[in-house]
């Protein structure tokens, strides 16, 4: 299966708890059946998931005990979605480049 490698893309969070954002430089590795999330954060974080649908994905990074959603539609350079980290949670947002 082809995957297409976006390898220059900006993440943007928001924690909740804390009304906080930040952003990171992120790799996505994306096709219509599983998308790969990779950035660093003290060491290599990956999310890796499986569509559940047409632009929508379910994702999880056992190591970190996280579990998030990410959705886009064609055509679109933009996926937001929401995360869980243990007893963290937030939004995000990646701009595809």
């Amino acid at each position: 299966m082809t995957m297409t490698l976006y390898s220059n893309c900006k993440m943007t969070t928001l924690f909740h708890s804390a009304d906080v954002s930040a952003e990171w430089p992120c790799v996505v590795k994306v096709s219509a059946s599983e998308i790969l999330v990779e950035y660093d954060d003290d060491g290599l974080c990956q999310y890796i998931g499986q569509a559940r649908g047409l632009g929508h994905y379910e994702l999880h990074a056992p190591e970190i005990k996280g579990h998030a959603s990410l959705h886009t539609f064609e055509g679109s350079e933009v996926m937001e979605g929401s995360w869980v980290e243990g007893s963290y949670k937030g939004m995000w947002r990646i701009e595809l480049k």
